[in-house]
């Protein structure tokens, strides 16, 4: 006989308690595998984790030597564990821009995790740490899952605003016909100050020879 798999929750380092409504059968041989390589043979047995995980505990009862039953349950010792999960970056930036983002986790006991970025654009990456660089204006969704072999613990969405870049600041302002007419007005008086000079020097050299 098989009964469906499911999925129990149960603090970190707390011993854990699988008890049937039916009073156990004397008759009945029974082994427990709790899933981190510790066993048990007792009908009802206490069993304590030491370690963050996800666990399937799997427990079988014999009948005169012939097995009779299988039941399989999930013990989550993660997800109790996670208090809060968020993305650090920015909501805004500009096209072109270098955006990145980073995990912020904050948990109980120190957890096994991998961390998977997805952006609506079609980027993704797999680590604590996401660079976006938007090659348009537009809004973006970066998305952050956090598993636990491959089971999601957690997961974030965070929306970004992605505008144009402000080239205004570089633009060359275009040159004034009038302050161009000016700079060759003083070019031309310069050019008679030092015409008219040398006519004087001239003068005044042929005076002292006469």
């Amino acid at each position: 006989m098989f009964k469906q798999l499911r999925k129990i929750v149960v603090p970190v380092f707390v011993l854990l308690s699988w008890h049937d409504s039916a009073i156990a059968n004397a008759t009945e041989q029974y082994f427990w595998d709790f899933g981190d390589g510790n066993y048990s043979h007792e009908a009802q047995p206490l069993h304590q984790y030491q370690k963050p995980g996800i666990y399937q505990v799997r427990k079988l009862t014999y009948q005169n030597g012939k097995q009779v039953a299988e039941q399989l349950k999930m013990v989550d010792l993660i997800t109790p564990n996670v208090l809060a999960m968020n993305i650090l970056g920015p909501d805004t930036g500009t096209v072109q821009q270098h955006l990145t983002y980073q995990v912020d986790l904050d948990a109980k006991a120190e957890l096994d995790l991998q961390y998977y970025w997805l952006s609506s654009s079609g980027e993704s990456h797999q680590g604590r740490q996401f660079a976006f660089t938007p090659q348009q204006a537009g809004s973006y969704q970066i998305t952050l899952q956090a598993k636990f072999d491959q089971t999601l613990i957690s997961e974030q969405n965070m929306q970004i605003t992605i505008t144009e870049q402000d080239d205004s600041d570089n633009t060359t302002e275009p040159n004034n016909p009038a302050d161009d007419a000016d700079g060759g007005g003083s070019l031309y008086f310069v050019l008679f100050l030092c015409l008219f000079a040398v006519i004087l020097r001239k003068t005044s050299f042929n005076k002292f020879t006469q």
